[in-house]
C-alpha cells in the first residue's frame, strides 16, 4: 500500500511539473506575440502607428479560461461574398467552417473565413480569418471588434482547433483612419465578454 501511495504521489508530481512547463511555454508565446506590436509594426513602410504610440497599446492579463478547444465543422460549397470594411469598401471572402466551443457555461459558435485574394498567393493560401465582436467592445476593447489568425494546419485530424482569445488583436482601424479593416459579420457577434487579448488603444483623442 505504501508503495502504491508513493507511486501515486510521484505521478501527481510529474503531472504538476508537466502542466507548469506547458503554462510557462504558453505565457512565453503570448509575450512574443505582443512584442510584435512594439518591435514590428512601427517600422514598416505602411504602418498603423508610430514608435511613440506604442505607449498607448494595452493588453489584458493572460487567462487560460479563454483558451478552449473548438470543434470544427466544415462548410461545403460556400459562396463568395463581399465583407464590408470600416472604410466603406469591401473585400471578397468565403466561409470556410464553423467553430463550436464553450466558455464557462455558454455554448458559442464562430465562423472562420478565407480571404479570396490571399487564396491566389501560394504563401497565404492556407491562412484563415476569424473576426469577432463581444460585449466588451466600446468599453475595454475597440468598438469595431477584434481578430484572430488561424491556418488550415491548426485543424487537427479529429477536427479540433485550439482557440486562444489571448492572442486576439485590434484591426489597424483601431489606431487611425485610412485602413480597409473587415467588419466582423453579425454571425460572429458573441453574447459574452472576452476580457483577454488586446484592449482599446489608449491614445488621447483617438
Amino acid at each position: 500500500m505504501r508503495l502504491f501511495s508513493k507511486l501515486l504521489l510521484l505521478l501527481v508530481l510529474c503531472i504538476s511539473v508537466k502542466n507548469a512547463d506547458a503554462q510557462s511555454d504558453w505565457l512565453e508565446k503570448i509575450t512574443e506575440h505582443r512584442a510584435k506590436y512594439f518591435n514590428s509594426y512601427p517600422y514598416q513602410d505602411r504602418k498603423p502607428y508610430e514608435v511613440a504610440d506604442t505607449l498607448h497599446l494595452d493588453f489584458f492579463a493572460p487567462d487560460s479560461a479563454f483558451k478552449v478547444t473548438a470543434r470544427f465543422e466544415p462548410i461545403e460549397d460556400a459562396k463568395v461574398f463581399e465583407m464590408p470594411t470600416y472604410s466603406g469598401s469591401s473585400k471578397p471572402f468565403q466561409a470556410f467552417g464553423y467553430l463550436h466551443f464553450k466558455i464557462g457555461n455558454d455554448s458559442l459558435r464562430l465562423t472562420i473565413y478565407q480571404n479570396i485574394q490571399l487564396l491566389k498567393n501560394p504563401l497565404y493560401k492556407n491562412e484563415l480569418f476569424l473576426p469577432f465582436k463581444d460585449i466588451s467592445n466600446g468599453s475595454t476593447t475597440y468598438g469595431g471588434g477584434r481578430y484572430l489568425e488561424l491556418t488550415k494546419f491548426d485543424i487537427d485530424p479529429d477536427n479540433e482547433v485550439e482557440l486562444d482569445f489571448n492572442f486576439s488583436y485590434n484591426p489597424w482601424c483601431a489606431y487611425g483612419d485610412g485602413f480597409n479593416c473587415p467588419v466582423p459579420p453579425s454571425e460572429n457577434h458573441l453574447s459574452v465578454e472576452i476580457p483577454v487579448g488586446e484592449k482599446a488603444f489608449k491614445k488621447t483623442g483617438h
